[in-house]
């Protein structure tokens, strides 16, 4: 397979997208719309040359010659990267019945590429590569797509039993909170396994503590006052840590010992064979 190089010259891509992305900022509109204005400029550039002030519009004479190479070599490059979409595909959880629309998508995001190639630098301090530019736009537009439809269809579900009691005009409110007292149920069994745990292994107070803060850290919202789920343990028992302090580290191996002996005082109380224990994540 050929290389980028070899399709189009990717340095002089990167400095007309870097143009045009100058004379955008000039309009003063949101970075969201550079792409819309970009196609607009692109097939008539005398309507965004006549906004300018006659210093300007020469400038943008003597551009515009190198300006949107990018039209030139976005057919051949999207025929080069077009196979990227299905290695990507298999890194997304996806049906069959989505794979058509989601390679579009795809074709989309390559062609976008074309456009948006600018000077980015990494953390490293080099530049971004062609390819790899290309391989994140893709799998972040494909992933924001299944987000997106994961979403609209978990609002489907929600209205889909209101609609067919209404069709069938049996409506029952009680219907409709099936769910909601399942949910209690399932509350009120984990809290009682809870308990169960905490007699079994014989907690002390602090290990109770940083227990709760662990059971509750996923209802933490950005609106709450305390933006880290253990925050309120740091408070409470900091008489216990090292003048009064302890390092992200400490307090990480400190959940790490109260999970493991949760974990076997667990297969304890259900009578099941005590195996390895999974890696479990501190963040929210």
């Amino acid at each position: 397979m050929a290389a980028v190089h070899d399709i189009c010259d990717v340095e002089k891509l990167r400095k007309s997208n870097d143009l045009a992305f100058k004379w955008f900022k000039r309009t003063g509109l949101p970075k969201n719309d550079y792409l819309s204005w970009v196609f607009n400029c692109w097939k008539k550039p005398e309507d965004f040359k006549k906004t300018l002030t006659p210093a300007y519009r020469s400038a943008f004479a003597k551009d515009l010659k190198i300006l949107f190479y990018a039209a030139k070599v976005e057919n051949d490059v999207i025929k080069q990267y077009e196979h990227m979409i299905s290695f990507i595909l298999k890194k997304i959880s996806h049906s069959e019945n989505q794979r058509e629309d989601l390679i579009a998508i795809g074709l989309i995001a390559i062609r976008n590429t074309c456009w948006q190639f600018r000077t980015v630098k990494t953390k490293f301090g080099g530049k971004c590569g062609f390819t790899t530019f290309c391989h994140n736009s893709i799998f972040l537009r494909l992933r924001s797509e299944m987000s997106r439809q994961r979403a609209y269809k978990k609002r489907c579900d929600a209205r889909i039993i209101i609609n067919l009691e209404s069709d069938m005009n049996e409506f029952d409110i009680n219907n409709v909170n099936i769910d909601s007292r399942k949910k209690i149920q399932e509350a009120d069994e984990t809290n009682e396994l809870a308990s169960r745990l905490i007699a079994s292994a014989n907690l002390d107070e602090h290990e109770i503590h940083l227990f709760g803060c662990l059971r509750g850290r996923l209802e933490i919202d950005q609106h709450s006052e305390n933006k880290l789920w253990y925050s309120s343990y740091l408070q409470k028992y900091k008489h216990l840590f090292p003048n009064g302090k302890i390092s992200r580290e400490g307090l990480r191996l400190r959940v790490l010992k109260l999970q493991r002996k949760l974990w076997f005082h667990l297969h304890k109380v259900q009578n099941l064979p005590i195996c390895e224990m999974p890696h479990f994540s501190m963040h929210r």
